[in-house]
């Protein structure tokens, strides 16, 4: 006889396990695991039998901070044992209550004057990540810095900003990813994470989804016209492309157009479709960074990250994070190695949302 197949849920409010409190009155959890430029959140959906939930012995309060971790025995195969999967650490934000139900939202930031204040100061002279260690370390945050390049900054200036949107809107100007999760604030490189080896392997003919590729807002190259601190002289830098992620058209072989018999065309060497001119993204800037290309390079990077997307559905992989890289294969032209942008988890019945988009073709050809 088998080992059970069991999966249990383990909820901590304010540091307190409630998982056997609240587990008949636990609708569905959601999770929602974001790469970047969004905050991670988990919604919970409860059964608010006989006004519970506004008792003060049972109110989630806002405020308080909820963890949620997944156990599993012998989830894939059954000597894999028992398993635990941390799902993040959250601030409860908002609570609504019906007669039936209750909704609980929490926020994966810090709450109050981390969320909302405005504030301003300005800093001669600061790199990129000792401005991080101290935004994290005024906001008890713990810091994380993944990042190539950590230029100097110049002549900053927070005008009136919430700390976490000034802090992304830098790290986003220098071509880096700012994340916090598990009570950890990371800055780090969008490319570290494409070139980490695939966690897993999937097949299109398994998956429901959703291929798109698209021109808009992808570029050939990038022109940056800055103004350099040193000589207050105008100038321009131009880096273009590379062709690592783009999908090849052909191979240069006579191939036969493989509808021609259906539809009495001549058969004809198929022919790579040529655009009428290269795109450029222009963009002016005062220079903060001590390497204009690199910000350049990754700026460019940065905007033709969607160029293909794939969104798709899958049952119960825990062990599956927004970062994780993945080969999809039995996809033609759009086989390759994709990213998890985006990952939003049900629970119970364990049917995850995936966002992705490609980071490197395997298609060869015909």
């Amino acid at each position: 006889m088998g080992l059970a197949r069991r999966v249990s849920i383990v909820v901590k409010y304010g540091g307190d396990d409630i998982s056997k409190s609240l587990e008949e009155y636990i609708s569905k959890i959601t999770i929602t695991d974001n790469f970047k430029d969004s905050i991670d959140d988990v919604s919970l959906s409860l059964r608010n039998d006989n006004d519970r939930f506004l008792m003060p012995k049972w109110a989630l309060e806002i405020y308080q901070k909820l963890e949620v971790t997944v156990i599993t025995e012998n989830w894939k195969k059954e000597d894999e044992g028992r398993l635990s999967y941390p799902l993040g650490s959250y601030n409860i934000d908002s609570r609504d209550f019906s007669k039936n139900s209750v909704s609980i939202k929490a926020l994966a930031i810090p709450l109050g004057e981390a969320q909302d204040q405005k504030n301003s100061k300005s800093w001669t002279s600061i790199t990129m990540s000792d401005l991080g260690k101290e935004m994290a370390k005024k906001h008890n945050l713990k810091f994380k810095f993944m990042s190539k390049s950590n230029p100097k900054l110049t002549n900053l200036k927070q005008e009136k900003e919430t700390d976490f949107s000034f802090l992304k809107k830098i790290i986003t100007d220098e071509g880096a990813v700012l994340k916090i999760a598990f009570d950890k604030l990371i800055i780090f490189d969008e490319e570290k994470f494409e070139k980490k080896a695939a966690k897993f392997r999937l097949s299109a003919k398994e998956l429901d989804y959703r291929l798109t590729e698209k021109t808009k807002e992808v570029y050939d190259a990038i022109e940056v016209t800055y103004i350099n601190p040193q000589t207050n002289k105008t100038e321009k830098i131009m880096v273009t492309a590379t062709t690592s992620n783009q999908i090849k058209s052909g191979t240069g072989k006579k191939t036969s157009n493989p509808y021609g018999k259906y539809f009495g065309e001549k058969t004809e060497p198929k022919k790579k479709p040529k655009k009428t001119n290269d795109k450029i993204l222009k963009l002016n800037r005062r220079s903060k960074s001590e390497d204009l290309e690199e910000f350049a390079r990754k700026k460019l990077k940065k905007e033709n990250t969607k160029r293909v997307e794939l969104s798709f559905s899958i049952v119960g992989d825990m062990g599956i994070y927004s970062g994780d890289t993945f080969d999809l294969y039995d996809a033609g032209i759009f086989d390759g190695k994709y990213l998890v942008n985006k990952i939003v988890k049900n629970i119970p019945g364990f049917k995850f949302s995936i966002d992705s988009y490609l980071v490197k073709s395997h298609y060869k050809g015909d």
